[in-house]
């Protein structure tokens, strides 16, 4: 009788500490969902975030393309190169545009020889690098802000790389 009076003293405690143990488990799978779901929730609204200031950027430089598009429409014709460079200067690029290295434009060249534009402001020596095919070429004629490595990219025919094709049309 005294054996059995013993285990019968430990039942109580042990199935109060199995209890216990039981609701800290569940508590701790709980509190664990939830975490984890708070993290996806923060996680998917940074997702969205950057997306849409992506997105805004995208806009803004499409914007800034269409209206330099507008500005060549409207003078029916290429702007000079001071013209160009105190166009782009009152754009201000760096703060309005951030990430964006230069604003340029680059002429239409029909095979046989540069354009006819670029001649006239660059001179007999103006030359589309790569040298030209028999495809149609588009040298870069203007580019702004002025600088080494932009003056470098004057005459690059932007259609000789498949990467810059694309995007050009």
């Amino acid at each position: 009788m005294g054996r059995g009076l013993s285990s019968r003293r430990w039942f109580a405690p042990l199935v109060a500490f199995t209890v216990v143990l039981a609701i800290v488990a569940a508590a701790t799978g709980v509190i664990g969902y939830f975490a984890r779901q708070s993290d996806e929730l923060r996680f998917d609204s940074y997702v969205e975030d950057v997306a849409a200031r992506i997105q805004r950027q995208v806009d803004q430089h499409l914007a800034l393309v269409e209206g330099s598009a507008a500005l060549f429409h409207v003078f029916d014709a290429v702007p000079t190169r001071q013209q160009f460079e105190e166009y782009v200067t009152r754009l201000d690029l760096p703060h309005r545009y951030p990430g964006l290295a230069a604003l340029g434009f680059a002429e239409r060249s029909d095979p046989g020889g540069p354009p006819r534009e670029a001649i006239a402001r660059f001179g007999p020596d103006f030359a589309v690098r790569p040298p030209q095919g028999a495809d149609i070429a588009y040298p870069i004629v203007l580019l702004q802000p002025t600088s080494e490595a932009n003056a470098a990219a004057i005459g690059l025919n932007v259609f000789s790389e498949p990467n810059r094709r694309a995007a050009m049309e």
